[in-house]
């Protein structure tokens, strides 16, 4: 299938019958679809398009104004879809549909694309919200996230007409518009001329015959719809829904912290904010204390971008993963470390200070309630990401403490608490269960055993134990066996999936605070390959497996119900995961690089940019996929108990419940996350976790 089919692509069916309705059907959704697209105001300062503008700021804004809505009812399986448009100012269309079918629109299917923002109208303007809703967005990104799913972009690879520009109704409203303005008369801004109108009833209409022919091809792309539809909705409705309370007086003190962070490693310099910032500045004051202490500034430059007439330009390394900055922060000079630390603290907190000024803005614009915008399937893994600027999966859990405080301005509505639990080790279990390494998969069934100082002591040649809070040894060897069980836990969720010494030093020091030196490193990563053969075997299969599938179209069947395919309709190599939801790699190649077959996709997302694939980086993939779906199912599990889950990241689920009934929910959640799925009954599972009236780690 082409990527841009000169004809449309023709609407999958099942039987004699289309798939949209037979999936509908067979997993209990109306059949009665109804396509709803908002159009709204917007200007140049009034706009999604702002990145300092979030979808509920938006939404809840004074500027706020619908200009109507594009409709598009399929109540039969083979009737033609017909779109109508409801200007605001005629009939309410949608309080239409509210009266007949209720507040959660019970007995249809609503479509929609992008979701998030329709549905948050639904939501806000109207009190609906709906039971059913599928989000044509989260249909094409389940399909392919690593490329580019606005509507535009989904109509022209489907072969479908084009969506048109949305410019054309910029700073337009419906009605007159009045200005008053102290001291001067009232001015009047016309409203919509009829040619507009026109233009905009035939715009929104073709969005929503668009939304329609691209529910009917991507719908029946959506593996283990049982599951997903379900997950789809959750998504929506933690935005929609939310729980999640944000008290503005403890994000305002947070950040009053963080600007006293900054001015105190400022102050000891003696120079100031701006000086610091400037490249120019900055590298002369550098150069300065450097040679100060007989260093010299060049041992800390890299080559940046020649210009134009080739002459090479050399910049200071300042990167965060630069090894240069590193140096610099480690320096024997007192003057140069400040110096460093100050730029980076000016260069950095600014970042931190903003995500808290957002998340306390979009708490803010319903009254200190958080909207939760994950992303569902953001990532190819089908794991969820962050959205609004603010990315709730990625809040610092290591690292300055002031930086780990973001998350606790989340906090539960009183009487509620968060119940935290966290799968332990999740992924580095899977991946020995995946493999078949049963000896390490007896290992993480015995709770007595701990991997880390088993791998430590496998790796140094000693006993190594778990330092408790009242150890009796003395204090050298305690931070010997801490620092040892701190690289088995390196080598014990680090180098699954073929990391080699190198990166095992960076990955160490930032992810788990643990510096090692290249020699340890070495030993780590070949200590790591000799202790799991199965593992390290399954690298080798699965690319050879998934090159088969690609190169030649052979099907392929691995232990745990892994399955390696071609799917010829969607064009892409695919990988069945046990849960029976597909992982789906887009244009793969094998070509002949350096003497050898390599596998490689291109990257849609940065023109002429490959992604190059081996055992390791697919074995990562399937594991992270195999995780989320553990999580994922867990999530639903514990919806489906009354626990109504309002957060999870990764490995990690956050029902919010009555506190009195907190410690009975976290007891049932824990064994929850712990219990294999039906698909893995033999998984070593285990977790953890804690009740607390905020969001912590």
């Amino acid at each position: 299938m082409s990527d841009h089919p000169t004809q449309p692509t023709p609407i999958p069916m099942i039987g004699d019958m289309p798939a949209w309705y037979e999936i509908l059907r067979r997993y209990g959704y109306p059949t009665t679809v109804e396509v709803l697209d908002f159009e709204t105001y917007f200007d140049n300062d009034y706009s999604l398009r702002k990145r300092d503008m979030s979808t509920i700021e938006y939404i809840m804004d004074p500027r706020y104004e619908e200009l109507g809505v594009a409709s598009l009812r399929m109540s039969a399986p083979f009737a033609s879809p017909v779109p109508h448009f409801w200007f605001a100012d005629g009939y309410n269309y949608i309080e239409g549909l509210k009266k007949l079918h209720g507040p959660e629109l019970a007995d249809i299917t609503v479509v929609m694309q992008n979701a998030r923002f329709d549905a948050t109208i639904l939501a806000r303007k109207y009190g609906i919200y709906p039971r059913y809703c599928i989000d044509t967005l989260a249909l094409a990104m389940h399909d392919n996230s690593r490329t580019r799913n606005g509507l535009e972009h989904l109509a022209e690879r489907c072969g479908l007409p084009d969506k048109g520009e949305t410019e054309q109704f910029k700073a337009l409203h419906l009605r007159d518009q009045w200005v008053y303005t102290a001291g001067r008369p009232p001015q009047r801004t016309p409203g919509m001329e009829e040619s507009a109108r026109k233009s905009l009833r035939i715009y929104a209409e073709n969005d929503a015959k668009l939304e329609w022919e691209i529910f009917a091809r991507y719908l029946p792309r959506l593996s283990n719809p049982k599951i997903e539809l379900r997950l789809i909705q959750h998504t929506l409705e933690l935005f929609t829904k939310p729980v999640i309370r944000v008290r503005p007086e403890a994000a305002s003190s947070l950040s009053a912290k963080m600007e006293a962070e900054i001015d105190g490693v400022v102050l000891v310099t003696g120079h100031t904010r701006e000086e610091l910032s400037g490249n120019k500045t900055f590298s002369a004051i550098l150069s300065t204390a450097l040679d100060e202490a007989g260093d010299s500034l060049s041992r800390y430059q890299k080559c940046g971008k020649p210009k134009k007439d080739g002459t090479p330009v050399k910049l200071l390394a300042l990167a965060k993963d630069d090894e240069q900055l590193k140096a610099l922060h480690g320096h024997h000079s007192l003057r140069v470390r400040e110096i460093t630390a100050a730029r980076t603290a000016i260069k950095s907190w600014p970042l931190h200070l903003s995500r808290v000024a957002r998340i306390t803005a979009q708490a803010a614009a319903i009254g200190g309630v958080l909207c939760n915008p994950l992303k569902y399937h953001g990532a190819h893994t089908g794991r969820w990401s962050g959205g609004e600027q603010i990315n709730l999966q990625n809040l610092g859990a290591r690292g300055h403490d002031l930086v780990t405080q973001i998350r606790h301005l989340l906090e539960a509505p009183d009487g509620y608490s968060f119940v935290i639990v966290d799968a332990a080790q999740i992924e580095a279990r899977v991946l020995t269960w995946i493999a078949g390494q049963a000896d390490w998969n007896e290992m993480w069934k015995d709770p007595c055993r701990d991997a880390y100082c088993e791998f430590a002591s496998k790796m140094s040649g000693k006993i190594v134990v778990k330092i408790g809070e009242n150890c009796s040894l003395p204090e050298p060897v305690q931070r010997l066996h801490k620092r040892l069980r701190g690289m088995g836990k390196v080598g014990t969720l680090g180098c699954g999936y073929g990391m080699g010494a190198d990166k095992a030093v960076v990955y160490a020091a930032t992810a788990y605070g643990v510096y090692m030196t290249p020699s340890e490193a070495a030993m780590l990563v070949k200590t790591y390959r000799l202790s799991v053969p199965k593992v390290t075997q399954f690298w080798r299969e699965v690319e050879q497996k998934f090159k088969a599938a690609a190169k030649y179209r052979e099907v392929s069947v691995m232990p745990r119900g892994l399955k390696f395919w071609f799917n010829e309709e969607l064009d892409c190599t695919t990988i069945t995961l046990p849960s029976g939801r597909e992982l789906r790699y887009h244009g793969v190649r094998v070509s002949l690089i350096d003497g050898r077959e390599q596998l490689w996709m291109p990257d849609s997302l940065c023109s002429g940019a490959r992604i190059a694939m081996w055992g390791g980086y697919l074995c990562e993939n399937i594991v992270q996929a195999i995780s989320r779906d553990i999580l994922a199912e867990s999530v639903l599990a514990s919806e489906d108990a009354g626990n109504h889950v309002v957060h999870h990241v990764h490995d990690e689920l956050v029902p919010c419940v009555l506190t009195k009934k907190a410690s009975f929910v976290l007891k049932q959640t824990i064994a929850r996350l712990s219990k294999p799925p039906a698909w893995g009954l033999d998984l070593p599972l285990a977790s953890e976790g804690k009740i607390s009236p905020r969001y912590e780690k």
